[in-house]
């Protein structure tokens, strides 16, 4: 028994004859009279659509060039932002993002992003690892985006944030802006060990020259340490000397001398350090055991 096929009408055409006063025109389509007479005496019934399915075809076209225009423009702009960090080599995983205003609006963006493409994909293209991700989301719940600062009784040889931005301008302050701080001889002696050490490879008595070196690098990186402590006590008290009581102006501005006669008295060492490492020949290995 073969089964009856039942036709289905498009809305728009039951809503045409249901609003029409002569039915017959609609005859020639084939549409059973009886099915006419029942959307005539119903009346226009609604019908879920979308706006864009009533647009105009010229209007459909232009709309859709326009969109193709747009798409072409926002592809060229992602291939040129992608190859620029390509060549500079920036991902976020590289990069520390102290704040929560800075990891909240990325999150943001992640979530709107993946709208249209996957969550895996925009993570990839920012350079950002699946399992940093999700510990973002999970200290966002938690309100603890924001990097917390070191506690001083708990790691007391850890630096504060603020402490390390402080440093960053430590050594220009303008109090010290005339002394010179011999960073890069230190770069320098370090270089030359390290040249030596790679040099030792192809010819083993070079590495003699670094052995006779260290302890006078060692000492160079103390006193630049020793430098940065003293530099970083002189500038707090420059900063509180103005409004110190009497009893202890003398006390910050014994903070401030002690510093600029270890830079001026001890810092200076280094530079002739470095002549003396860039001058090791070594030969004082090559004495015989006898002349000892």
């Amino acid at each position: 028994m073969s089964r009856k096929i039942y036709k289905r009408y498009d809305p728009s055409l039951k809503k045409l004859v249901a609003t029409s006063e002569d039915i017959t025109q609609f005859y020639k389509l084939g549409i059973p009279k009886s099915t006419l007479r029942q959307w005539q005496q119903c009346g226009p019934l609604d019908f879920v659509t979308i706006p864009e399915l009533n647009v105009d075809q010229t209007d459909l076209a232009k709309e859709n060039l326009d969109l193709k225009s747009k798409l072409e423009s926002v592809e060229a702009e992602y291939l040129l932002v992608k190859k620029t960090i390509t060549i500079f080599g920036f991902q976020i995983q590289y990069q520390r993002l102290p704040t929560s205003e800075s990891k909240t609006e990325i999150l943001a963006a992640i979530k709107s992003t993946t709208d249209i493409i996957s969550l895996q994909t925009c993570i990839n293209a920012i350079g950002l690892t699946a399992a940093r991700y999700s510990h973002w989301l999970k200290r966002q719940v938690q309100c603890l985006l924001e990097d917390q600062p070191s506690c001083p009784r708990v790691s007391p040889t850890q630096l504060l944030r603020s402490e390390i931005s402080k440093i960053k301008d430590l050594f220009t302050s303008k109090i010290f802006a005339h002394y010179s701080i011999p960073l890069g001889d230190l770069n320098g002696m370090v270089g030359v060990l390290v040249g030596h050490a790679m040099a030792s490879q192809e010819s083993a008595p070079e590495i003699y020259k670094v052995g006779l070196n260290t302890s006078r690098v060692l000492m160079a990186v103390g006193d630049i340490i020793t430098a940065w402590l003293l530099l970083r006590q002189a500038d707090i008290a420059a900063e509180r000397l103005s409004g110190a009581s009497a009893k202890d102006v003398d006390f910050y501005t014994g903070k401030i001398a002690s510093a600029k006669f270890f830079v001026t008295n001890y810092l200076p060492h280094i530079t002739a350090d470095r002549k003396i490492v860039e001058g090791t020949d070594g030969s004082i290995m090559e004495i015989s055991e006898n002349a000892f």
